[in-house]
């Protein structure tokens, strides 16, 4: 069924060109708006071939688009491309862009990756978690969103239609990207692309988040990663969201204050207990004030006093039913009393108090910095765990090519700005342990040729291939050459050479078993 409708698209070509000009008739954009647009479409459909090939595991060409031209009908009413210093600009100093959802505006500098960016986050909704899930609902929403806008981008940023190339600078956060990237290679490109763009919480993709984990993952592990992206998630907003932090903080003090009073539970039930007639005595007097005419003028009259002119009460009916309202507020305050002072309630309370606390710790990490390096290493390397088992389950070619080219894009991920996965030093052992169990298994799948009998050695040579650019891995051809004392593996295409390595000396390959001849070049994929 896929082969037919693959063949009938190729026949029945939609013109998205056409379909997004179309859109734009309809909106009041300038030539400059319309132009960037439609550019950014006709790169986008230039480069989508060489990314769906690259990462494998993303959404086609068409659904890209569709969600692409569905944000520009539906959630872009307005669209200026300004210039820096422009007057009648809303840009903030140190940003590119700005939007305002509630009114689908924004404003953008004259870059169209940063155009394409901000497009994608004006379509964000602000959480996409409950709100039950204490801090975590705003801080991994934020982590996940970004993360998702910042995915969108890659086809503009990194690919031209001939070739790959990623510029860690022009990423706008190498950690949201990371953990997103992360999260996609675990979890699938479809269950992402639904929570994101999901637009009633009806459903609680959190808790489908957390079993899907535990599906890829096994319970423990699923736990353990769950845990280090939780805590990235409050360490990120830190480092991006100062403000933020300020919020938290405020949370962090009341929690330990509260905590610290159930330390000593009598006199926690003898506060909450003085609390409970102080607010009697408070419903007493609204009873009181509002069943009588004189003492609710009085109260018309002291609260006016002390009001400025645009917040005096209309009139004393007004009045009285503001006190109605302050009198339930009481009743609910007293029932949460009455629940907090209940034993198993009390141990319940004070369960989920020093749950919250778990994350608010964090705000005492005074390395923000180096926290998040370090739960980026953990976060990796249980995805490479993890990655590693399901290749050892793998019993079909198709599978096994796929998995070559998402771990070397997965290796390729920029962790910094000056090192990618593969190059982080704490993830090497990670790292080389799966490219083992890779090659083992696409050799005894037939999919990779084995250039010796001998595994160390054809691992030697063939992992080079991950450190590839080249859009496609199976028109790839390899040769050993000799240089002097050194021995090099050579990658070809189409008889230009992509890339050489270095792979030992003369002396170390004397006498080795291999499987080709020197200079004699041989296909990479059988």
């Amino acid at each position: 069924m896929p082969k037919k409708k693959d063949f009938f698209e190729k026949i029945v070509k939609r013109d998205y060109n056409n379909e997004l000009e179309t859109i734009l008739e309809q909106k009041n954009f300038d030539e400059n708006a319309k132009s960037t647009l439609l550019s950014i479409l006709y790169k986008i459909e230039a480069a989508y071939p060489d990314i769906k090939k690259v990462k494998q595991d993303i959404e086609s060409k068409e659904e890209y688009v569709k969600y692409f031209l569905h944000i520009i009908d539906k959630k872009c009413d307005s669209l200026k491309i300004v210039h820096m210093n422009s007057e009648e600009s809303h840009i903030p100093e140190n940003r590119t862009y700005w939007i305002d959802p509630s009114q689908k505006s924004l404003e953008c500098y004259p870059i169209e990756r940063k155009v394409l960016y901000a497009i994608s986050k004006l379509a964000k909704q602000e959480t996409i978690i409950h709100d039950q899930y204490f801090l975590i609902y705003s801080t991994l929403s934020d982590l996940i969103n970004v993360g998702n806008s910042i995915n969108m981008v890659e086809p503009l940023r990194d690919f031209n239609g001939y070739s790959w190339t990623t510029i860690p600078a022009e990423i706008e956060s190498i950690e949201h990207n990371l953990v997103y990237q992360t999260l996609r290679i675990i979890i699938g490109h479809e269950f992402l692309n639904r929570w994101v763009r999901n637009t009633e919480f009806v459903m609680d993709y959190y808790e489908m988040f957390q079993e899907e984990l535990v599906q890829k993952l096994g319970q423990e592990e699923a736990a353990d990663w769950l845990t280090s992206l939780c805590k990235l998630s409050v360490l990120v907003l830190m480092k991006y969201k100062p403000q933020k932090t300020e919020e938290m903080q405020a949370m962090k003090t009341q929690i330990d204050k509260q905590l610290e009073q159930m330390k000593d539970r009598q006199k926690y039930v003898q506060n909450l207990t003085k609390q409970k007639r102080q607010i009697t005595l408070l419903i007493k007097k609204i009873d009181e004030t509002i069943n009588n005419k004189e003492l609710l003028e009085q109260e018309y009259v002291k609260r006016n006093a002390d009001l400025p002119l645009e917040q005096k009460i209309f009139s004393m009916r007004v009045l009285g039913e503001m006190m109605v309202k302050e009198r339930e507020q009481y009743f609910t305050q007293i029932e949460k009393m009455n629940q907090r002072m209940n034993p198993d309630h009390f141990v319940q309370l004070e369960k989920e108090l020093q749950e919250k606390e778990t994350y608010l710790s964090l705000l005492d990490v005074k390395e923000v910095e180096t926290a998040i390096q370090q739960e980026l290493i953990r976060l990796v390397q249980l995805a490479i765990q993890a990655l590693t088992k399901r290749v050892e389950q793998i019993q079909e070619k198709t599978e096994i090519i796929a998995i070559l080219y998402q771990f070397r894009y997965f290796r390729m991920i920029p962790f910094s700005l000056t090192e990618q996965v593969q190059e982080k030093q704490e993830l090497q052992e990670e790292i080389r342990t799966l490219t083992k169990v890779i090659l083992t298994k696409a050799h005894q799948l037939k999919v990779l040729r084995q250039v010796s009998p001998n595994e160390n050695i054809n691992e030697q040579i063939m992992q080079n291939m991950f450190h590839l650019r080249s859009i496609s891995l199976e028109n790839l051809w390899l040769k050993l050459t000799k240089e002097k004392e050194e021995v090099f593996v050579q990658f070809l295409e189409e008889d230009r050479m992509e890339e050489k390595f270095k792979i030992g000396t003369k002396e170390q390959f004397s006498g080795k078993e291999l499987k080709l001849k020197w200079n004699k070049k041989i296909k990479l994929f059988e």
